[in-house]
């Protein structure tokens, strides 16, 4: 996860959900070796 993707979400006042973050990796990792997340991918708590 970019740097760059957390201050964004910081920016906008999101909050990373680090637990759905893991999970969805697990669930990727399945198709990808390394999956890549972007802004518009991003898990947010609500």
């Amino acid at each position: 996860m970019s740097q760059a993707l957390i201050l964004v979400m910081m920016e906008e006042g999101q909050i990373f959900d680090t637990a759905r973050m893991r999970e969805w990796l697990a669930a990727r990792r399945v198709l990808v070796p390394v999956p890549s997340i972007d802004h518009t991918q991003a898990i947010l708590a609500r």
